[in-house]
């Protein structure tokens, strides 16, 4: 009796032991997981804190030593960047076999030129459209790097409608920008999409110039704009502004009829120049190189100018006008071959700000624009008069033109042809 007594306890203690000690290591929770597209591989499966697994290639997986009670099982899947995520309550008290968990497919992001402004190009987002399950809105970030979260991207556009998978991010042109989509529901992020980039290119207007009609861009440096213009008038004028340099060449290129000389950033001003034959003509704008710009808008319109006289010059007798800015006067006088003259202007205006230029112009020609008496003189201030001497080749009509450009206020020039013994 004694004998059996003993046998029998020490068998129902053992029994308790096991019964602890099964409670001590825990249960097992397994399932599978799917997605629309079949098994999920390499999903990672985690349950509390510690426990941690990832599923096969048939999405299964199992966890071991779960404890009893109430627990969060949280499911993980990252494909090319882009990553899924879900959660649900398991309670265990003994070994669980759960039902068949679905991952949504991971949202795919795109990004592709839009519409080119003067000021900004577009940059299209386009995403697959998430899972309906949970869903609150849709998160779209850009960033500047590819390490791009929630907490170093800027949030550029917010949407709770699930068909809204597109969006059009206006972006400075030059840079590389990188775009993410986070999926988010009441609880906190769902999914994000992969990453993608995108340089924007800046906006190029038309090489077409159309007289009388301005063109306006920005300019960058190191990429200038090319324009052309099928010239048949004598002459033409030029009106532009923006922190730029301006060349006007002819059709090979090799000749400059005009590069700017006298710019006035914070207006435009009047260039004029001579078509000396019937050609194509190319202007270039470049950024200017000045303040360390890396960008500038600007308008260029071209015009023709008449060169119809306003007025004559006489031998030795001075000629007065006055001229506002952007102003273009034109006048004319009756030179004979093989005479020597002194053409000779100032104005009465008060110098730039920072400087004691005027910036007006005057010019001298005949039949032959080609071969100009006097180009491009900076008429002198009061009492600094400028002069130049030429001699014609040929009676003939000379035309004198004098372009304003000078900006802080109206000006009085006035031009004296002397005959030089």
């Amino acid at each position: 009796m004694t004998r059996f007594f003993v046998g029998w306890g020490t068998a129902v203690l053992c029994a308790v032991l096991a019964s602890g000690c099964a409670q001590e290591e825990g249960f097992e929770v397994s399932g599978q997981v799917l997605s629309a597209r079949g098994p999920v591989p390499a999903a990672v499966v985690t349950l509390g804190a510690g426990i941690l697994t990832r599923t096969d290639e048939t999405g299964r997986f199992t966890l071991s030593r779960v404890k009893p009670g109430a627990h969060t099982l949280h499911l993980r899947f990252e494909e090319d960047g882009a990553a899924v995520e879900d959660q649900r309550d398991v309670n265990v008290s003994g070994d669980v076999q759960l039902e068949t968990l679905t991952l949504p497919v991971p949202v795919e992001l795109t990004a592709q030129e839009g519409a080119r402004t003067v000021e900004d190009t577009k940059v299209v987002l386009q995403w697959s459209r998430a899972f309906a399950r949970g869903f609150r809105e849709y998160k779209v970030y850009r960033h500047t790097t590819s390490g791009l979260d929630e907490s170093t991207g800027t949030l550029i556009h917010v949407t709770t409608d699930r068909e809204d998978t597109r969006f059009e991010s206006p972006e400075a042109p030059g840079m590389k920008y990188f775009y993410r989509v986070f999926v988010m529901n009441d609880l906190g992020r769902l999914g994000g999409s992969n990453i993608a980039s995108f340089t924007p290119q800046a906006y190029v207007p038309p090489a077409a110039l159309s007289l009388g009609q301005p063109v306006s861009a920005h300019v960058y440096r190191s990429t200038p704009h090319g324009f052309f213009l099928d010239a048949t008038a004598p002459a033409y004028r030029v009106e532009h502004s923006g922190d730029i340099e301006l060349r006007v060449m002819d059709a090979s290129r090799q000749e400059l009829y005009v590069e700017q000389p006298r710019a006035i950033m914070m207006s435009g001003h009047p260039l004029l120049f001579l078509s000396r034959r019937a050609e194509r003509l190319n202007f270039q704008v470049d950024l200017l190189d000045l303040y360390g710009l890396t960008r500038a808008p600007y308008t260029l319109k071209v015009s023709e100018q008449s060169l119809a006289a306003q007025g004559t010059l006489l031998p030795g007798t001075p000629l007065s006008t006055e001229l506002s800015a952007g102003a273009v006067r034109v006048l004319q006088f009756d030179a004979v071959a093989g005479t020597h003259y002194r053409f000779t202007t100032e104005s009465s205006a008060r110098g730039a700000p920072s400087s004691n230029e005027v910036l007006t112009f005057a010019s001298v020609f005949g039949a032959d624009v080609a071969a100009p008496y006097v180009w491009d003189q900076q008429v002198g201030l009061k009492d600094s008069p400028t002069s130049t001497e030429f001699t014609a080749t040929r009676t003939e009509r000379l035309t004198i033109t004098v372009v304003a450009a000078y900006w802080w206020d109206p000006t009085t020039v006035t031009a004296t042809v002397d005959v030089l013994p």
